[in-house]
């Protein structure tokens, strides 16, 4: 069986002590997306969360991002995906936008306390990656 390989990578965006998602075809979601060639992970996630979420000021806080797989079936075929999380701090004067060519219909700074519950309707790697990651936003701030 073949799969289909793609790279990823996406932002695990603050601001303050809240944290930035997406709503995306019905679920909430972190912005990520494909890897363009020539570019780097770093490069990607700052694009894609851009694209997908509007005007932010963004600065990377780690220079290693944690790294998800999956497996996932579309269009008639498996896809293996790799996808490189940064997190990303957002400034004060962001202006967000979804990207609704690409199914996202919200964009929204969420506080903390508020994520669990969004996470009920969103993907298993989303609420892993929240939990493997949420401590961290204290010290982002």
């Amino acid at each position: 069986m073949a799969f289909r390989n793609v790279v990823a990578a996406g932002g695990f965006v603050s601001c303050d002590r809240d944290l930035l998602m997406i709503f995306r075809n019905g679920k909430w979601d972190l912005p990520k997306g494909w890897m363009e060639t020539g570019e780097y992970p770093m490069q990607t996630a700052l694009r894609e969360v851009r694209e997908e979420c509007g005007q932010l000021d963004l600065t990377i806080l780690a220079d290693l991002p944690l790294k998800t797989y999956h497996l996932y079936f579309s269009k008639g075929q498996y896809i293996f995906k790799e996808t490189h999380w940064f997190r990303m701090k957002a400034g004060h004067n962001s202006v967000l936008f979804p990207q609704k060519k690409e199914g996202i219909t919200k964009v929204e700074f969420v506080p903390v306390n508020s994520v669990d519950a969004r996470l009920e309707n969103s993907y298993p790697m989303i609420r892993w990656i929240w939990e493997s990651l949420r401590a961290t936003i204290e010290f982002i701030g």
